[in-house]
């Protein structure tokens, strides 16, 4: 029995990977038509946002009882991090050494928000003020997901300005 479920598991996976891939494909050709996104990084910046909403659409499509949705929620958040830090790095290196410390010391400025944020909604969710239920735990976990997709805008609109493009 085991053994079925953990095939099916893998098989759900993969099914999924194709299924973005696929469409991501697709996504791609509709912006190679728009000529707003005709710049290279705004191409790039706007598959890695696709696939990240894809993937996490996907997975609630195939679990969408609430531990299905918080599991999606923290894989996006996961992966908007990452994309986060991905953004972080580009916009890093195209700014002068000299300059490089006001962009870490804005990050590290941001990071001390998200966590005080983070420890906010976790404290504005328990029953004495929500009113409890396990729909509390989804709400937290969208809250902080738009925390971090908020900053990796604001990152990508200080890489992507006029000044910063090669």
């Amino acid at each position: 029995m085991t053994i079925i479920i953990c095939s099916n598991i893998f098989a759900q996976k993969i099914e999924i990977s194709d299924q973005i891939e696929l469409e991501t494909e697709k996504f791609k050709d509709s912006i190679l038509k728009l000529d707003e996104f005709s710049r290279k990084l705004d191409l790039e910046f706007a598959i890695d946002k696709f696939k990240i909403d894809k993937k996490r659409n996907l997975e609630l499509e195939n679990d969408y009882t609430t531990a299905g949705m918080l599991q999606a929620t923290y894989n996006a958040h996961q992966s908007y991090d990452d994309l986060l830090n991905k953004y972080y790095k580009k916009l890093l290196n195209k700014l002068e050494p000299g300059d490089k410390e006001t962009l870490k010391e804005a990050q590290r400025n941001w990071i001390k928000f998200k966590n005080s944020e983070i420890k906010l909604n976790n404290l504005i969710a328990k029953d004495e003020y929500s009113g409890g239920g396990t729909i509390q735990q989804i709400f937290v976990a969208s809250r902080n997901l738009d925390i971090t997709k908020s900053r990796l805008t604001q990152i990508y609109e200080y890489l992507s300005s006029r000044f910063m493009i090669e």
